[in-house]
């Protein structure tokens, strides 16, 4: 029996499901349609809220003040966010989060097209564990067919257009093979590598929740499939639950026969169902319809049927089904991993949960806690943390050190005759400062300020070890911590625990790496300018947690640039792009102004929320270590903002964080920062030399 006799055999039965429910589905659309979908199913709808995490209260202020159509919704101004959830879920709100996008590419990697052995077909599955896989009975009915048949991940366009490289890993039915035609599923064990040493858990999963108040009727659901075996394809919230069977869920949608074994999601991108068949749509004589209304006949692609239900098999019943199966105790261990992973390792390099092992890019990473067994981590993995375990033992800052050390660093400046300020400046905003020119010569300790050549011949002269951009190995685990051991992000100034930036940043090099490799498989004949765009975009999509305070992007992402850690801090992934390359303002409204956590953005302008003297500090040291670099394009740090700068220095003062900074920078690469070392002498630097 091939695949369009399977699907008609199946459809029929659907079709007396279908029709046995007409008037119970009429009372419900009816329900739908005038917007009273509280009075119809109140309970469900309670239930599907408390799954959402909205407040009980929440739910009996909406059904209390705002019963029938929501219309007037919006007016509930306390429960707002809650609100837009329920007028989403109910139909009346078609505004999503971005991430929801996000999460969707995420579900849509564990989705793949199944060939069927002995050429009968394609079908439709998805990894529901690292190593299970969930489709149809009519897709793989039996051990043999799923023995010669194999799952194909990647087969679909990638964001250029192209074609993505594909993977394929055989099936193992004798590690584990379940499946029942009533309920129309099979589960099957799926070989974790494939010939080429890919990890098949790297698609990562859909786990299988056991929850029976995932979705309601009226809700709008989200199918990721391969119609009649094409590229994988995403219909997306044009699916309309019309009705809840014991075993099935009844939903309009436009999927494909080749759609067989695809899952159905709602919202949360939870799987809801498993798609298997639907109703085709008839004339009065029984004539099967096409897209276009004409006559339907097996001459005819099945893709042009016109479909006016599909049905999707209810996840809980899968899982109550396998529970009550005798299976072998290898096959117990999968089915019992499947039950307990409660999500899958987000592919490619996104953020990982500590303390347990993620699947990133085609490497099984054991992620630590701070008290990690170091022998169970990857090598390098384990020097960071070595280190960052010896914190306890470590002196935070040596004040005696660090005076010596700074004495015989700059003991080599010729002595200054004149250390005036050569300027004043005025901002484009009208903001003039002053610089008072009634300073002493000297600096602390009798120290003569040099003039802006000295300062950068001395820099450059110092540099001698130029650590690569590596913030895992170089910031994280010393060099950025306070003195509670602890990191504290430069713009939002959260606090963290280094063991997961380390990890994080980690997961994420890990990510890119095997990007970069899939990217020059597939673009054989890619440039090197090719080659350094794709790693630019893969920088902007996977950050690390490690902020430049002078953005790569103004020195071409160049060395020693890109890894000189007087500019590089600690800074959360959502800060670090939500700043991007935007130069720094000090905006007056500031202290009044809605901002984010991260600080304020305006157009070109952007005003961190903390860390402002440390990051002035910075970006003088850049401005005279590398002169030239900073303000030679329009969209750069401006010489007319340097007033702003000059006004953090002098409000926050130089913090022991600081100066153990300062110090652990210079054991390691050799140079000082000296607006650090002597805060004074920014007053009598000429910065204005710096600019490009």
């Amino acid at each position: 029996m091939d695949m369009i006799d399977k699907l008609f055999m199946l459809s029929k039965e659907v079709e007396d499901r279908y029709d046995a429910r007409a008037a119970e589905r009429a009372a419900s659309l009816e329900q739908i349609e005038e917007g009273n979908m509280l009075d119809a199913q109140d309970d469900h709808v309670r239930a599907r809220l408390q799954r959402l995490n909205i407040d009980p209260d929440t739910h009996e202020q909406i059904m209390d003040e705002v019963p029938g159509a929501l219309g007037s919704l919006g007016i509930v101004d306390t429960i707002e966010e809650d609100v837009n959830v329920l007028e989403r879920i109910l139909g009346f709100n078609d505004l999503i989060p971005v991430h929801f996008l996000e999460k969707g590419w995420l579900a849509a990697r564990a989705v793949g097209r199944i060939h069927i052995s002995s050429g009968l077909g394609f079908g439709t599955g998805f990894m529901i564990s690292p190593r299970l896989l969930l489709t149809n009975n009519h897709v793989l009915p039996d051990r043999e067919t799923a023995a010669h048949s194999y799952i194909e991940f990647d087969y679909q366009l990638g964001v250029d257009g192209r074609l993505m490289h594909m993977q394929e890993f055989d099936f193992m039915p004798d590690e584990l093979f379940i499946t029942d035609p009533d309920l129309d599923f099979t589960l099957v064990a799926v070989n974790p590598l494939n010939t080429g040493e890919w990890k098949v858990a790297s698609y990562g999963w859909l786990p299988l929740i056991a929850d029976e108040d995932k979705v309601i009727v009226g809700e709008k659901l989200n199918i990721i499939q391969h119609p009649s075996g094409e590229r994988k394809q995403l219909a997306f919230r044009e699916n309309l639950l019309e009705d809840i069977l014991d075993n099935f869920l009844q939903y309009k949608t436009d999927t494909a026969p080749g759609s067989s074994g695809a899952p159905v999601f709602n919202d949360q991108w939870e799987v809801v169902a498993l798609h298997h068949s639907g109703v085709p749509k008839k004339d009065a004589d029984g004539n099967y319809l096409t897209l276009d209304g004409g006559i339907w006949n097996k001459s005819m692609p099945v893709s042009q049927l016109a479909w006016k239900a599909n049905e999707g098999i209810r996840i809980s019943r899968i899982i109550k089904f396998v529970d009550q199966q005798m299976l072998p105790d290898s096959a117990v261990k999968l089915w019992e991993e499947a039950k307990s992973v409660e999500k899958a390792p987000i592919p490619n390099g996104n953020k990982p949960q500590i303390g347990g092992t993620q699947t990133v890019g085609q490497h099984a990473v054991k992620i630590p806690t701070p008290d990690s067994n170091l022998d169970e981590v990857p090598d390098e993995l384990a020097g960071p943390l070595a280190e960052l375990q010896a914190f306890s033992e470590r002196v935070y800052y040596d004040s005696q050190q660090d005076e010596q050390g700074r004495k015989e660093y700059y003991g080599t400046l010729a002595p200054n005759e004149k250390s005036e300020p050569a300027f004043d400046l005025k901002t484009a905003d009208g903001w003039h400062i002053i610089v008072a020119r009634q300073m002493q010569n000297d600096g602390e300790d009798g120290q003569s300020a040099p003039t802006f050549e000295q300062l950068q011949k001395l820099l450059e002269e110092t540099h001698t070890t130029r650590p690569k951009y590596d913030p895992t190995k170089e910031v994280y685990p010393w060099i950025d911590l306070h003195e509670d051991g602890k990191i504290r992000s430069i713009y939002s100034g959260k606090v963290y625990d280094p063991a997961d930036f380390i990890s994080e940043d980690f997961a994420v090099e890990q990510a890119r790496t095997q990007q970069l490799l899939s990217y020059r498989a597939r673009e054989e004949m890619a440039t090197e300018a090719d080659i350094a765009a794709f790693e630019m975009l893969l920088e902007a999509q996977l950050p690390y947690n490690c902020e430049h305070v002078v953005p790569q992007s103004w020195f071409s992402r160049k060395e020693p640039m890109k890894g000189d850690l007087h500019h590089l801090f600690a800074c959360e992934s959502g800060c670090n792009s939500f700043r991007s390359n935007i130069p720094y303002y000090d905006f007056e409204d500031f202290g009044e102004a809605t901002r984010s956590e991260c600080g304020k953005r305006v157009g070109n302008k952007f005003e961190p929320d903390a860390g402002k003297g440390a990051i002035a500090r910075a970006v003088f040291y850049f401005l005279v270590r590398y002169p030239g670099l900073v303000g030679d394009q329009a969209d750069e740090f401006e010489q007319e903002r340097l007033p702003f700068l000059l006004a953090w220095h002098n409000h926050y003062p130089v913090t022991v964080y600081e100066r153990h900074r300062n110090q652990t920078i210079f054991a390691k690469q050799g140079n000082r920062n000296p607006f650090i070392d002597f805060p004074q002498w920014v007053n009598h630097v000429d910065f204005s030399k710096g600019f490009g």
